[in-house]
Formats: structure tokens, C-alpha cells, sequence
């Protein structure tokens, strides 16, 4: 298995993110240089949310494919015993299991890229505007393109995959 710590970097920022937006919002669009009148609070915490939503469903899906992964490799090593109750009940293809929690996680990636990306694009059109400052766009706008960077290249390396 290649490492999880690109993957978890992202997990855990959406999470951290989420809820510093969702329970401190001004603080948090304070630090994100984000001029904040007491109307836009909601789309902050709305945006706390989302980040939140995110994250944990990336922590669900990866923590529940990496246990699977540890709990075969232990099964494997038990099995060679030839006890009959090691023989599992149910005859379940691993290959099918895995091809599932790589889908669920690549679609949650894929999410991710998807509205971090808009939010790029968001900071692009809102300076273009006028109505967002250079450094907060560049702010706001580098944060999104790191996570749209991480988001890719968990995406294509698939790091929580088991290795041959």
C-alpha cells in the first residue's frame, strides 16, 4: 500500500475547514482575509457544511477500505492453519469488494475536485468583478488549487488500493 498521508492531509483539512466554517465563520473568513457582513455568515457556514460533508465521507470510505484490507491480510495468514472454521460463510470476491470501495472513494474525490475547482473559478470571476480583493483571491483561490491538487492526485495514484 503507498501512503495514506496525501489522502489523510485532505481528509482532515475538509474537516477542519468544515468546522471552524461552521462554528466560527466570521473568525474563519477573518483568517481567509474575507470581508464578512453579518448576511453572508450563512453561505460561510452553507460552505462549512459542504467542506465537512466532504471529509467525512472521504475519512468513511477510506478508514473502512484500509480496515477491510488489514482484516484480509490477518484472515489470509489465519487460514493457513486449515481450520474449518476459518472458512468464510459467505464466498465473496475480494476483487469485487475492492472495485467497489475504489469506486465509492474515486467518486467522493471526484466531488471534491469538482467543487473545489468551481470555487477556483469563483475566485477568478468575483476579483474579475471587482467585487473580491487580489490577495483574498489568491488566497481563497491557491487553498482551493492545493485541494484540487491533492484531490487529482489521490484520484489517479489511488494510494488506499492494495499493492501487489
Amino acid at each position: 500500500m503507498s501512503s495514506l498521508i496525501p489522502l489523510h492531509v485532505l481528509t482532515f483539512a475538509r474537516i477542519g475547514v468544515g468546522i471552524a466554517l461552521l462554528t466560527v465563520p466570521a473568525a474563519a473568513a477573518s483568517a481567509l482575509l474575507i470581508p464578512v457582513a453579518p448576511a453572508a455568515i450563512l453561505g460561510i457556514r452553507l460552505a462549512g457544511a459542504r467542506d465537512l460533508a466532504i471529509g467525512g465521507l472521504l475519512f468513511h470510505t477510506t478508514r473502512r477500505q484500509t480496515s477491510q484490507i488489514a482484516e484480509k491480510s490477518s484472515a489470509d495468514s489465519s487460514i493457513s492453519d486449515n481450520n474449518q472454521y476459518t472458512t468464510p460463510l459467505l464466498d465473496v470476491d475480494p476483487g469485487t469488494v475492492q472495485a467497489q470501495h475504489d469506486s465509492m472513494i474515486k467518486a467522493v474525490l471526484a466531488t471534491g475536485i469538482v467543487i473545489d475547482a468551481v470555487d477556483m473559478l469563483s475566485c477568478a470571476v468575483c476579483f474579475a468583478e471587482g467585487n473580491l480583493p487580489g490577495d483574498t483571491a489568491l488566497l481563497v483561490g491557491g487553498f482551493a488549487g492545493g485541494a484540487v491538487g491533492l484531490g487529482l492526485y489521490n484520484y489517479l495514484r489511488r494510494p488506499w488500493a492494495a499493492r501487489a
